[in-house]
């Protein structure tokens, strides 16, 4: 993608990060949360974007994105599975174990 999120054509991280008004976009109730007046709300959104993400992380993003799959904590991921009705965390690797019935 791109280094900084205000590069990329498609983003409104212009609007809310820096506030510049565009007829395509609108406030979202979150940003507006952000603050009071314009100024306060653009540098908290700014603020939001500051954090870096170390390249394992991204990776385990990317994996469980590419598979469908819930990424978080064991409590998170039972309720994810709870709510959805199916499973949301990898399943056990190979052939499921034969099942062989005592017959007496």
């Amino acid at each position: 993608m791109v280094d900084d999120p205000g590069e990329y054509s498609w983003s409104s991280y212009a609007y809310s990060a820096f506030g510049i008004i565009t007829e395509l976009q609108t406030p979202h109730s979150e940003c507006l949360s952000l603050g009071m007046t314009k100024e306060e709300r653009v540098e908290k959104y700014r603020a939001l974007f500051k954090a870096h993400v170390n390249a394992e992380l991204w990776k385990e993003i990317r994996g469980s994105v590419n598979k469908g799959l819930a990424l978080g904590s064991e409590r998170f991921t039972v309720q994810i599975e709870a709510l959805m009705d199916r499973r949301v965390t990898p399943g056990k690797a190979g052939r499921p174990e034969k099942i062989i019935e005592n017959v007496d």
